[in-house]
This record gives C-alpha cells, structure tokens and sequence, in this order.
C-alpha cells in the first residue's frame, strides 16, 4: 500500500497514562491511520482512536470515588510529518501534534494539546 499516494493502516493500540491524581491504562482496536505520501521522502499521516480504560486513583485514601470512576473513555488524533522514504529501509521520523478528549463519569470533560515525536526503524 505503500506506493499509493494516499493509504491507510490499522492497528490495535494500548495506552497508558500517568496524571498528577490517576493512572490509566487504555486500549483500542482497529485503530486508523490514513496517510498522505507528499514526495518521495515525506508522508503527512492523521491517527484517530477511540479507547477504553480503567483508571487507579491517586487519592483513593483522601477522595471517595465512585465504582464506576474506575472506567474512562478517551478519544485523541495525531497530526504528523514524518520522513519516511518511499520504498527504502532505513530511520523514519516526525514531528506533530496530538489532541486528546478524556472522559471519566463524575468529572469534567478533559482535553490536552502536545507535541508528538515519532521515531522508528523500518525494515
């Protein structure tokens, strides 16, 4: 697929996080990434994942949470340009950003903004 201008892949994905008052761990399947080639050295890539969690509570001694705090769903895209040479081995890099919507019951709708880093070997 990697010859075509615009492709795309799936993966499965597992993510954790750790926040000044949680853990979280994540996962999701089916997870997308289209890709954009724009020459023959550069791709422009957009990542969307929905995922599921559980979450472990910092504060559980001080806070009394509800049992249905420990679920979490969280939605987040990723935004990159990534040299990535068209039908070549060799070291794959990038740089972008990455949104990320996290909800837990009880609490308010969180949103973060980060830069994304991407390196990789490719075979």
């Amino acid at each position: 697929p990697e010859a075509s201008r615009i492709f795309n892949r799936g993966s499965g994905f597992i993510r954790y996080v750790n926040r000044p008052t949680v853990h979280s761990i994540a996962v999701g399947s089916n997870i997308r990434r289209w890709n954009y080639r724009i020459s023959p050295d550069f791709l422009f890539t957009n990542k969307m994942a929905l995922l599921l969690g559980v979450n472990n509570w910092k504060d559980m001694q001080t806070s009394g949470h509800a049992l249905e705090e420990i679920f979490c769903i969280n939605a987040s895209m990723t935004q990159q340009i990534l040299y990535n040479r068209f039908d070549r081995t060799g070291l794959v890099f990038g740089l972008g950003i990455m949104e990320d919507l996290n909800y837990v019951i009880h609490h308010p709708l969180m949103f973060h903004l980060g830069i994304s880093f991407h390196c990789a070997w490719k075979l």
